[in-house]
């Protein structure tokens, strides 16, 4: 793919994710939170990331595209009544860590917490899919790094007083997750207490375990 054509491409992914994301402020203001491909919206015949994402494995990926992918479906879940429970974090790898919630309000239906859900996933399918795939794919810790994590937690947890390899193997962990679900809640904070410094020290985010 020529250069010109690569730039091309980016742009207009760029600006497509931005006028989505701007559909959805214009729905929420006009009363149409909560549907995507509401009248007018010309939504529903845009190109979806999973159309892109030949392209991302060809080309690869740029942090701005994933951030604005990653802002975009921010956006569009708070159409929803998803919102950021903090502010995002950005690790050493580039990847956002985040959590995103949503407020039951008072005497609200089955039905409307599923719709709500729906327009969720429906969100994340559409921005941020493919591309969060393929950025994690890039930004991945090789089989070296994911050792030198593993040992990084092994050794604080043999700091704190439990029994732990010096190189320990992911499968390891599995075996001592067992463990510090037990009655005794002693490990289970210490685990608490190491996987946090392991994930800043290698840039992981707070749902990952090497």
């Amino acid at each position: 793919m020529g250069v010109y054509v690569r730039l091309m491409n980016r742009f207009f992914f760029s600006l497509f994710l931005f006028v989505l994301a701007g559909v959805t402020a214009a729905c929420q203001a006009s009363g149409l939170a909560g549907n995507p491909d509401g009248p007018g919206s010309s939504v529903a015949a845009a190109p979806t990331p999973q159309e892109f994402e030949a392209a991302l494995l060809e080309d690869g990926l740029t942090f701005d595209e994933y951030e604005t992918a990653f802002l975009a479906f921010a956006a569009c879940a708070a159409g929803f009544g998803y919102e950021l429970q903090s502010d995002p974090v950005l690790t050493s790898r580039r990847n956002y860590d985040y959590q995103l919630g949503r407020k039951l309000a008072d005497g609200e239906s089955e039905q409307r917490r599923q719709d709500a859900r729906a327009g969720f996933e429906a969100c994340r399918l559409r921005y941020f899919d493919a591309v969060q795939r393929q950025w994690a794919i890039q930004t991945a810790l090789d089989e070296t790094e994911l050792q030198a994590a593993r040992d990084h937690l092994g050794a604080c947890l043999r700091a704190a007083g439990y029994d732990a390899p010096e190189h320990p193997a992911q499968e390891d962990w599995t075996g001592y997750i067992r463990f510090i679900e037990g009655a005794d809640p002693a490990p289970r904070e210490a685990f608490r207490a190491c996987l946090p410094l392991t994930q800043q020290s290698f840039g992981m985010r707070s749902n990952e375990v090497p």
